[in-house]
């Protein structure tokens, strides 16, 4: 199994056999253009509509860098939730796409891995 850790030049995460307490976080998931403009974060931040993520978040707070950017609170089907800018959210004025080929270059040996068992798990189970 591998962990997680923010890879800071790149706006990624970078997978590692372990890791300790400091530098380990729970695993994000990537964020499109779609829930940025959903939840209204284009009132504060200008991003293209690009099919490569732009952020990543953590339940629902929101990084950039390994940075807390944002956090959504509240809201529903009917209602707007409340955005919440850190100081480093507010110092922002544009979000360029993470460049997901460079991630998975970072991460290809882990990836390999990860490949492999779930092969051989699938022949095994066959």
């Amino acid at each position: 199994m591998f962990e997680v850790q923010w890879d800071e030049a790149e706006n990624g995460i970078l997978l590692k056999k372990s890791l300790d307490e400091t530098t380990r976080v729970v695993p994000p998931r990537p964020v499109f253009f779609e829930e940025l403009d959903l939840l209204g974060f284009n009132r504060f931040w200008s991003y293209p509509h690009s099919r490569n993520p732009l952020l990543w978040a953590v339940g629902r707070k929101y990084f950039c860098g390994g940075i807390e950017i944002a956090q959504a609170k509240g809201g529903n089907i009917f209602e707007a939730p409340e955005l919440i800018l850190t100081e480093a959210g507010k110092a922002i004025d544009h979000l360029d796409p993470i460049d997901i080929d460079k991630v998975v270059e970072k991460n290809l040996e882990a990836l390999y891995v990860i490949e492999n068992e779930a092969l051989d798990f699938i022949e095994h189970t066959y």
